[in-house]
């Protein structure tokens, strides 16, 4: 089906083959707000447990630190690695601190006000730490593994063999 056939064949045509090639280029630029709309709730949703027990048994292997379940509170090491590894990798730095500042001193977590798309993007890089921090052998190595891993700037770290 031609668009503007009723005007001329010809002008037909070219507005068929500029349609298609907006389309096929899909040249947009989004800015900072826009992306910031798209992955950030202005209202939190409803808790659920994301982080669940396995995350922070193998952060608690990979680190020694004692894990009792969240009613001790956790290490304030698993706070800076959820920070820098799932959400400093999953998201942009300025959405995390969107989130994060939607989040405020209140009681809600920053997952509450993560949409969808991010919230998915979060868990798979949980599952992907997780799966890192259980194979380490301690704090360096895991910093290692995940350097290795996840595309961040920073200073290469060597990974050692298990002596």
């Amino acid at each position: 089906m031609e668009f503007a056939r009723w005007l001329s064949v010809k002008f037909a045509r070219a507005c068929d083959r500029h349609i298609k090639n907006l389309l096929l280029s899909k040249n947009f630029q989004l800015t900072e707000d826009q992306i910031v709309g798209l992955m950030v709730c202005q209202q939190p949703t409803s808790w659920e447990k994301r982080f669940k027990d396995p995350f922070y048994q193998a952060l608690s292997k990979m680190s020694g630190l004692p894990y009792f379940g969240h009613v001790g509170g956790c290490p304030a090491l698993f706070g800076q690695i959820t920070a820098r590894w799932v959400y400093g990798v999953a998201l942009p730095d300025y959405v995390y601190q969107a989130a994060k500042q939607a989040a405020g001193d209140s009681k809600e977590k920053i997952h509450q006000h993560l949409k969808p798309d991010a919230l998915e993007k979060v868990e798979q890089q949980l599952i992907a730490v997780t799966n890192i921090a259980s194979c380490s052998i301690d704090q360096k190595d895991f910093e290692a593994r995940c350097m290795a891993a996840f595309p961040v700037k920073g200073q290469m770290k060597l990974l050692y063999a298990a002596a």
